[in-house]
């Protein structure tokens, strides 16, 4: 029957948390840092759902959900600075997203949980020639438990839902240098391989062993800044980039996916006090569908995308006071 969902929410969530931390050094060149975080959330929703067709209200529903979660997060943090210039670390990490109420969503779900991790990292920073070249890199792996994913479904539209476990590692990987007085080189580098342990996504799929949607095999960035003091007070700053975002999906069953590369430029003149800038952003006019979702459940080969910003100019003045 042909009608309009008339929905309605009205959304409260009141949290406060609690945290320290506290680093000790051993010897002049090992630091142990231990932390601890309190998260508690609490969550209202009064939802009003109407179905109306001709001008006649033919379903009506109105509900209270109300729902508080908390978790303990700890974190342990190691380092080995053996020199001023080098740094070894490695950390380990809790993680917490609290749950709430969709609006609307299929088979009832109108809540869905919270969202934990541990997350683990290993990594190195060390500057040489005298802070001219400097290198990070670091090694990570992530456990999700109830990871949230927003879905999409014809009749209720958007809403969260909790996909069990699944992992994510991957290295990152930046260096960045001043080759010559006034001119800096950047570059970043990260891999990324995601799996998803055990979800059955809306059109009935075992998703297990899937990547994770939204989640690129690799990205990277390269660019140029370069400085030119015009005189005491006044710079002139050219800079340019370009930004590499690989293949990713865009849905747990890994139906459809995409990838991109943007180029950004800005030009800028600074002050003591102020800045502005020229930019423009995409200046390829690059076409990409960073986000997209599928709109019948009874047909996976169907999509409904955003398009990508396109070549977009502007300006930004600041002042600083």
């Amino acid at each position: 029957m042909a009608g309009v969902d008339r929905d309605r929410g009205r959304f409260e969530d009141r949290g406060l948390a609690a945290f320290g931390h506290a680093t000790v050094t051993l010897g002049e060149v090992f630091d142990v840092g231990l932390g601890l975080r309190y998260d508690r959330e609490s969550k209202d929703a009064d939802l009003r759902n109407r179905f109306v067709s001709g001008g006649a209200v033919l379903a009506e529903n109105d509900r209270n959900l109300d729902e508080t979660y908390d978790e303990w997060l700890p974190r342990i943090e190691l380092a080995w600075r053996p020199t001023e210039e080098f740094t070894l670390y490695a950390y380990a990490a809790r993680g917490f997203k609290a749950g709430g109420f969709n609006l609307d969503a299929p088979d009832g779900r109108l809540a869905f949980g919270p969202e934990t991790s541990w997350t683990y990292e290993l990594g190195v920073k060390t500057s040489l020639f005298e802070d001219r070249f400097r290198l990070e890199a670091a090694l990570f792996h992530i456990d999700w438990d109830d990871m949230q994913l927003s879905q999409f479904d014809a009749s209720a539209g958007g809403y969260v839902t909790n996909a069990g476990e699944s992992t994510s590692r991957g290295l990152e990987v930046s260096v960045a240098g001043r080759i010559a007085d006034g001119l800096d080189l950047f570059a970043t580098y990260g891999a990324t391989g995601t799996e998803i342990d055990g979800y059955v996504d809306p059109y009935g799929e075992d998703t297990s062993g899937n990547d994770l949607p939204f989640s690129p095999d690799f990205t990277w960035s390269a660019g140029a800044q370069y400085t030119i003091d015009l005189d005491d007070a006044l710079r002139l700053r050219l800079r340019a980039e370009t930004v590499g975002i690989g293949s990713y999906h865009y849905d747990a069953g890994n139906r459809e996916s995409e990838r991109y590369t943007l180029t950004n430029v800005r030009v800028g003149l600074a002050g003591d006090a102020w800045r502005f800038d020229l930019w423009v952003r995409n200046l390829l006019d690059e076409e990409y569908v960073p986000v997209a979702f599928q709109p019948n459940p009874a047909d996976p080969s169907a999509w409904i995308g955003e398009s990508g910003a396109p070549r977009t100019l502007g300006v930004t003045f600041g002042l600083r006071f």
